[in-house]
Protein backbone atom coordinates (compact mmCIF):
# COMPACT_ATOMS: atom_id res chain seq x y z
CA UNK A 1 0.00 0.00 0.00
CA UNK A 2 1.06 3.56 -0.57
CA UNK A 3 2.20 5.55 2.41
CA UNK A 4 0.31 8.80 2.07
CA UNK A 5 0.92 12.14 3.62
CA UNK A 6 -1.83 12.96 6.10
CA UNK A 7 -2.94 16.06 4.17
CA UNK A 8 -3.38 14.30 0.81
CA UNK A 9 -6.86 12.92 0.23
CA UNK A 10 -7.35 9.23 -0.47
CA UNK A 11 -8.16 8.93 -4.18
CA UNK A 12 -11.24 6.75 -4.73
CA UNK A 13 -12.82 5.23 -7.84
CA UNK A 14 -16.49 4.24 -7.52
CA UNK A 15 -17.73 1.34 -9.63
CA UNK A 16 -21.41 0.43 -9.60
CA UNK A 17 -23.84 0.18 -12.49
CA UNK A 18 -26.60 2.03 -10.61
CA UNK A 19 -26.07 5.81 -10.98
CA UNK A 20 -28.21 6.60 -7.91
CA UNK A 21 -26.11 4.30 -5.74
CA UNK A 22 -22.89 5.89 -7.02
CA UNK A 23 -24.37 9.31 -6.21
CA UNK A 24 -25.17 8.19 -2.65
CA UNK A 25 -21.64 6.87 -2.11
CA UNK A 26 -20.16 10.01 -3.68
CA UNK A 27 -22.23 12.08 -1.24
CA UNK A 28 -20.80 10.08 1.68
CA UNK A 29 -17.24 10.44 0.38
CA UNK A 30 -17.61 14.15 -0.37
CA UNK A 31 -18.61 14.60 3.28
CA UNK A 32 -15.09 13.51 4.33
CA UNK A 33 -12.32 15.95 3.35
CA UNK A 34 -9.72 13.18 3.60
CA UNK A 35 -11.39 11.32 0.70
CA UNK A 36 -11.74 12.33 -2.95
CA UNK A 37 -13.70 10.65 -5.75
CA UNK A 38 -11.39 10.81 -8.77
CA UNK A 39 -13.45 8.70 -11.18
CA UNK A 40 -16.63 6.69 -11.55
CA UNK A 41 -17.30 3.56 -13.58
CA UNK A 42 -20.41 1.58 -14.45
CA UNK A 43 -18.76 -1.67 -15.61
CA UNK A 44 -15.83 -3.90 -14.73
CA UNK A 45 -13.92 -2.88 -17.87
CA UNK A 46 -14.42 0.82 -17.12
CA UNK A 47 -13.23 0.26 -13.54
CA UNK A 48 -10.00 -1.36 -14.72
CA UNK A 49 -9.29 1.59 -17.04
CA UNK A 50 -10.23 4.32 -14.58
CA UNK A 51 -8.34 2.89 -11.60
CA UNK A 52 -5.10 2.96 -13.58
CA UNK A 53 -5.64 6.32 -15.30
CA UNK A 54 -6.82 8.08 -12.14
CA UNK A 55 -3.98 6.68 -10.01
CA UNK A 56 -6.53 5.61 -7.42
CA UNK A 57 -5.63 4.56 -3.91
CA UNK A 58 -8.89 2.64 -3.40
CA UNK A 59 -11.57 1.28 -5.70
CA UNK A 60 -15.07 0.54 -4.41
CA UNK A 61 -16.22 -2.25 -6.69
CA UNK A 62 -19.63 -3.86 -7.06
CA UNK A 63 -19.64 -7.53 -8.11
CA UNK A 64 -22.69 -7.55 -10.37
CA UNK A 65 -21.83 -5.38 -13.36
CA UNK A 66 -22.65 -5.41 -17.07
CA UNK A 67 -20.03 -7.07 -19.25
CA UNK A 68 -17.05 -8.06 -17.10
CA UNK A 69 -18.20 -8.69 -13.54
CA UNK A 70 -16.54 -7.13 -10.54
CA UNK A 71 -15.20 -10.56 -9.61
CA UNK A 72 -13.54 -10.85 -13.03
CA UNK A 73 -12.25 -7.26 -12.80
CA UNK A 74 -10.47 -7.73 -9.46
CA UNK A 75 -7.34 -9.49 -10.83
CA UNK A 76 -7.18 -7.03 -13.73
CA UNK A 77 -7.32 -4.06 -11.36
CA UNK A 78 -4.62 -5.72 -9.27
CA UNK A 79 -2.42 -6.21 -12.37
CA UNK A 80 -2.91 -2.66 -13.71
CA UNK A 81 -2.70 -0.87 -10.36
CA UNK A 82 -1.04 -3.17 -7.81
CA UNK A 83 -0.96 -0.53 -5.07
CA UNK A 84 -4.67 0.25 -5.35
CA UNK A 85 -6.72 -1.27 -2.55
CA UNK A 86 -9.85 -3.10 -3.68
CA UNK A 87 -12.97 -2.85 -1.54
CA UNK A 88 -15.87 -4.93 -2.78
CA UNK A 89 -19.23 -3.38 -2.00
CA UNK A 90 -21.95 -5.98 -2.60
CA UNK A 91 -25.39 -7.05 -1.48
CA UNK A 92 -24.29 -10.70 -1.65
CA UNK A 93 -22.35 -11.53 1.55
CA UNK A 94 -21.97 -15.14 0.41
CA UNK A 95 -19.58 -13.85 -2.29
CA UNK A 96 -17.01 -12.53 0.19
CA UNK A 97 -14.73 -15.58 0.03
CA UNK A 98 -14.74 -15.55 -3.79
CA UNK A 99 -13.97 -11.83 -3.82
CA UNK A 100 -11.07 -12.27 -1.40
CA UNK A 101 -9.74 -15.25 -3.37
CA UNK A 102 -9.81 -13.07 -6.50
CA UNK A 103 -7.72 -10.44 -4.68
CA UNK A 104 -10.11 -8.07 -2.90
CA UNK A 105 -8.70 -6.45 0.23
CA UNK A 106 -11.99 -5.81 2.03
CA UNK A 107 -15.64 -6.76 1.61
CA UNK A 108 -18.45 -4.46 2.70
CA UNK A 109 -22.13 -5.29 2.42
CA UNK A 110 -24.40 -2.82 0.66
CA UNK A 111 -26.64 -1.46 3.35
CA UNK A 112 -23.70 -0.75 5.65
CA UNK A 113 -24.08 2.77 7.09
CA UNK A 114 -22.23 5.41 5.09
CA UNK A 115 -19.83 6.00 7.99
CA UNK A 116 -18.90 2.31 7.82
CA UNK A 117 -18.18 2.57 4.10
CA UNK A 118 -15.94 5.60 4.72
CA UNK A 119 -14.17 3.67 7.49
CA UNK A 120 -13.60 0.73 5.12
CA UNK A 121 -12.02 3.07 2.56
CA UNK A 122 -9.66 4.44 5.22
CA UNK A 123 -8.81 0.93 6.44
CA UNK A 124 -8.09 -0.30 2.92
CA UNK A 125 -5.91 2.72 2.16
CA UNK A 126 -3.89 1.95 5.30
CA UNK A 127 -3.33 -1.61 4.15
CA UNK A 128 -5.77 -3.34 6.49
CA UNK A 129 -7.46 -6.46 5.17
Amino acid sequence: MKHRSEQLPIRVVLCDDVPEFRALIRFAIDDDPSLEVVAEADSGDAAVERVASAQADVVLLDLILPGRSGLEAIPLVRARAPECAIVVLSRFPDQESKAREAGADLFVEKGTPLAGIRAAIHSAAQGQR
